[in-house]
């Protein structure tokens, strides 16, 4: 279910040319590739399992939970798992029930969310927040791993203000707003500069 997809030069070249301190981030990085997750399901299953957990700890639950239920997954069958199936896997009775929400919106109307690749992000943030557990951030999330939208900043993400602090000396202290107009001048590939600045932290 995962693929993948290289940042273009062409696009790396104009943002090196609107920010010269993005540029030698960029510069640091080398070619950057990162996965896509095409399927809108397993997408919001995923970042749902995910939320407040480690890379690593949320990655062995949600294997553990494909494991459970089958590749790929269904909504079918994961609404009709119990909550202890999904606590015996490592998920909380809350995720529990946001992965509930979201079968229980898929099975109602499955086309809704195969033509969000249609809409404006505004839309799409619009019409996933409507499913329990998916807010502004898991909404962007899927904007920029499942619909690859160029021009997305998710300003809440404290990894990206974190790389922004270290590599552009950002105060911790700074408000939301700041971050946000900094990064007006990679628009329109803001996305891209993020996925530059979450892998400058393994460099």
């Amino acid at each position: 279910m995962r693929q993948h997809y290289t940042i273009e030069t062409t696009i790396a070249e104009e943002l090196a040319i609107r920010d010269a301190r993005l540029a030698r981030v960029m510069e640091q990085c080398g070619t950057i590739t990162f996965p896509v997750y095409p399927d809108p399901f397993y997408s919001l299953v995923m970042s749902v399992v995910y939320q407040q957990l480690s890379f690593k700890g949320a990655e062995t639950i949600f294997n553990r939970l494909i494991h459970a239920a089958g590749y790929p997954l269904e909504p079918q069958v994961l609404s009709e798992m119990m909550e202890e199936d999904f606590r015996g896997l490592g998920i909380s009775r809350q995720k529990a029930g946001y992965i509930h929400d979201i079968c229980r919106h898929f099975l109602a109307n499955p086309d809704r969310f195969h033509t969000l690749h249609l809409q404006p992000d505004d839309e799409v943030i619009a019409s996933l927040t409507e499913i329990k557990g998916i807010g502004l951030w898991s909404a962007q999330m899927f904007l920029m791993f499942t619909l690859i939208r160029p021009d997305v900043f998710p300003v809440g993400d404290l990894g990206i203000r974190k790389a922004m602090q270290r590599q552009f000396g950002l105060s911790s202290a700074a408000p939301l707003k700041e971050y946000s107009e900094y990064a007006e001048r990679w628009s329109p590939y803001r996305s891209f500069a993020c996925h530059f600045l979450w892998h400058s932290h393994d460099k």
